[in-house]
């Protein structure tokens, strides 16, 4: 942490977002009909899609358990454009991008 003479202050991080978004696979991105996720959670899950100016496009709940969960999207529907993909578990919630392009 660092500041210089406009009175800004700088935060750096070590990077634990990639150890928290690695848990979390989306594809393919950027995607046409429909993409994929995957992460790993025992406990139930909410799954979100924002559109680029925050609106809720979508919420699906995952039923947890023991393996991998791997849930298809049907985003034909969608305008093209960026979706934020938000997994929330009792854990953590974690946000990637994806980005649809027909």
């Amino acid at each position: 942490c660092y500041s210089d003479s406009s009175n800004v202050i700088y935060v750096g991080f070590l990077g634990t977002d990639d150890l928290l978004t690695s848990e979390f696979n989306i594809y393919p991105n950027p995607f046409s009909k429909e993409f994929n996720i995957e992460f790993q959670s025992k406990d139930n899950s909410v799954v979100s899609i924002y559109n680029s100016i925050g609106q809720l496009i979508e919420n699906i709940n995952i039923v947890g358990g023991n393996s991998i969960q791997k849930t298809k999207i049907t985003a034909s529907n969608y305008e093209k454009g960026i979706y934020f993909i938000q997994i929330n578990t009792k854990e953590k919630s974690i946000i990637k991008k994806i980005i649809k392009i027909e």
